[in-house]
């Protein structure tokens, strides 16, 4: 299980910032480009503090793709467009988890329980496959809050970049993300109805996890 989620995890991640940096460069930007970081390899993408807090909160992050709108064509046109990349890719690598989930469960009963190496392989494809399809959800959903620097905030920023909130967010917004983070994973170790920020993301992960059950028959495991 531990495999599968790791390997959705970063599969998920890094094609979200890969989207981000491709999205760019049709822009008119290869900033990304000129860094190496069109790439999935894990090492460029890594975040320290984004790693830590997947570990001890379940929601982190890679390292942000550098962005010059400068070299947009067309600036607004272009920051609207490379913010919506990611949460694009996520929803794009979510209806394909989701499809794969249909394709593994063609597999007949009777080839899975005559050898327990493929029932092994069966067991990792069908948790790689729902955990990508939970875990893109909720990407979209975290990426698409108003707080910077998520991608929910860039778009807010693209039509009021001089608004009162887009400054304050800007100066303090990632102090506020990572204290909404760590003060919910540690209140939901009290009680989860005192974590507002993990009731949001259960109810996300709730709903995916129905419509698994309701498509394919999989039981959440």
């Amino acid at each position: 299980m531990i495999v599968a989620v790791l390997g959705a995890s970063l599969i998920s991640i890094m094609t979200h910032e890969v989207a981000h940096g491709y999205v760019a460069l049709l822009n008119g930007d290869s900033t990304a480009k000129n860094m190496g970081r069109l790439s999935f390899n894990p090492r460029v993408h890594f975040n320290l503090a984004g790693m830590v807090l997947f570990l001890v909160a379940g929601i982190g992050w890679a390292n942000p793709v550098p962005i010059n709108p400068a070299a947009f064509r067309h600036v607004k046109r272009g920051i609207l467009t490379v913010s919506l990349a990611g949460v694009a890719a996520n929803l794009l690598l979510a209806v394909a988890f989701f499809g794969c989930i249909g394709l593994v469960l063609l597999i007949p009963a009777e080839a899975i329980v005559k050898s327990v190496v493929v029932e092994v392989i069966f067991q990792l494809l069908l948790n790689f496959f729902v955990f990508g399809t939970v875990i893109n959800v909720a990407l979209i959903a975290f990426n698409l809050l108003p707080i910077y620097p998520l991608d929910g905030f860039r778009v807010v920023e693209c039509f009021a970049p001089q608004s009162g909130y887009a400054r304050i967010m800007r100066k303090y917004g990632i102090y506020i993300l990572i204290g909404i983070i760590v003060v919910g994973a540690l209140l939901g170790r009290i009680s989860r109805y005192l974590d507002p920020f993990g009731l949001y993301m259960d109810q996300i992960l709730g709903f995916v996890q129905r419509l698994i059950s309701a498509a394919w028959g999989v039981q959440w495991i």
